[in-house]
């Protein structure tokens, strides 16, 4: 194997864990917003906005690392898809 094809391979392995960490960052997110909705004590909901907001973040400096920016993310919002496979 060539060394640009190893350095291919590396990019590829590294773009699948990116995604995999993106897809828990997700749901993470998600729980954070649901759960700062549902909680009654303001301190504590508040708490977990600001907590979906770092993933939210975390998410898009993850996405913009795999080539993935605000078009891809507005293109899945408008199909109703999310990207995730379950």
């Amino acid at each position: 194997m060539r060394e640009s094809e190893m350095q291919q391979s590396e990019r590829e392995v590294e773009k699948r864990a990116i995604e995999r960490i993106l897809s828990v960052i997700n749901v993470a997110e998600k729980k954070a917003r649901i759960y700062s909705r549902l909680l009654t004590e303001v301190s504590f909901a508040k708490a977990m906005e600001k907590l979906a907001c770092r993933h939210e973040e975390q998410k898009a400096a993850l996405q913009k690392l795999i080539g993935k920016g605000e078009k891809a993310d507005k293109k899945q919002k408008g199909t109703g898809m999310d990207g995730e496979n379950g």
